[in-house]
């Protein structure tokens, strides 16, 4: 994984697949590779697709976005 570019990811709390996201993190941090993660706290998978005036979604997208400005 050292190869891969500096990365970002976004865990929900009780996602069936946070168990993966949480091994990909480990992974990239044993390789070096700058990752920065965000856990959503009480969020469900694919909660993005929800109303962004719940407070989690706002905390994810300002995540995103603060990601995106560098």
């Amino acid at each position: 994984l050292h190869h891969l570019p500096p990365t970002a990811v976004m865990l929900s709390e009780y996602d069936d697949l946070r168990a993966s996201g949480d091994l990909l993190i480990r992974q990239l941090q044993e390789s070096d590779v700058p990752v920065r993660s965000h856990l959503a706290a009480g969020m469900l998978h694919g909660h993005l697709n929800r109303n962004a005036s719940l407070k989690e979604v706002d905390r994810s997208l300002d995540f995103f976005a603060e990601v995106l400005r560098g």
